[in-house]
């Protein structure tokens, strides 16, 4: 049963109350005019599966957070939204790695996305969007060199993955990319422009290589990572580095570190 309250005084993340199992919109009902955009429709709801009707093109950002039962997403033949990897604010952008999910169906005439080994891309291939948390996965991954960004959330709380290697370049690392992951090693063969806001905040990352290096990252980027035993941080530079050097306010001139480092090193 769905609830909706039609008030813009509601609040947005209550709009449908908890208990939905399943939900599909079809567009000859007169329901739909090709934009989910209601803020928050099914957050906080029970929602398992969601299927999209053939006109939907785009699904407002905050659709489905804290959808922590939503295992299940089919995407329809004209959806157009950026899944994951869209500008903070972007109406056009959906956060998908907010729901647990286990299966991506895509239509067959959706020019967009596709699948591939239970990892979601865009259809040319240049981002890695979602990596779907599958107990059967291969623990190892390789990302193929054609991809050039890790969107936002894409691998967040997964940890179907003892070991991920990308073959390419990196333009970005999206923000909370690998927060909260358990993925145990993690190598660039290339460089990488770009680690965003949290990449690997709360990560447990035993080993962490870029073999290209890094040109920028944010503060946060390394936040509070499990080094518990320490944690192997390797930007194009033979370094053995401990949590107390990556707290919140250090500094992310790459110069400051070189020096750090090497100073540590002959300490």
């Amino acid at each position: 049963m769905i609830h909706y309250y039609d008030s813009e005084n509601e609040d947005p993340y209550d709009r449908y109350v908890n208990g939905v199992d399943y939900f599909a919109l079809d567009h000859d009902e007169g329901q739909f005019d090709g934009y989910l955009k209601r803020y928050g429709t099914f957050a906080g709801t029970g929602i398992t599966s969601f299927r999209m009707p053939s006109n939907l093109k785009y699904i407002a950002p905050e659709t489905f957070r804290n959808c922590e039962q939503l295992k299940t997403f089919y995407i329809g033949k004209a959806f157009r939204g950026k899944i994951n990897y869209g500008e903070e604010g972007d109406p056009d952008t959906l956060f998908l790695y907010y729901a647990p999910i286990r299966l991506i169906q895509i239509d067959k005439e959706n020019t967009s996305y596709q699948l591939q080994n239970e990892i979601l891309y865009t259809r040319d291939g240049h981002i890695l969007c979602q990596a779907l948390k599958n107990d059967n996965a291969d623990s190892q991954l390789t990302i193929p060199s054609c991809v050039t960004e890790i969107a936002d959330g894409a691998f967040y709380r997964n940890s179907e993955f003892g070991a991920i290697e990308v073959k390419g370049s990196l333009e970005r690392i999206g923000i909370s990319a690998f927060a909260c992951a358990d993925v145990g090693s993690f190598y660039v063969k290339g460089g990488v422009n770009y680690l965003d806001r949290g990449s690997f905040y709360q990560s447990a990352i035993s080993e962490w290589r870029c073999h290209g290096g890094v040109k920028k990252y944010e503060k946060s980027a390394f936040q509070d990572v499990d080094a518990t035993n320490g944690y192997a941080i390797d930007m194009n530079a033979i370094t053995k580095l401990y949590q107390e050097l990556l707290y919140v306010n250090a500094t992310t001139d790459l110069s400051y570190w070189v020096k750090t480092i090497w100073n540590w090193i002959i300490m």
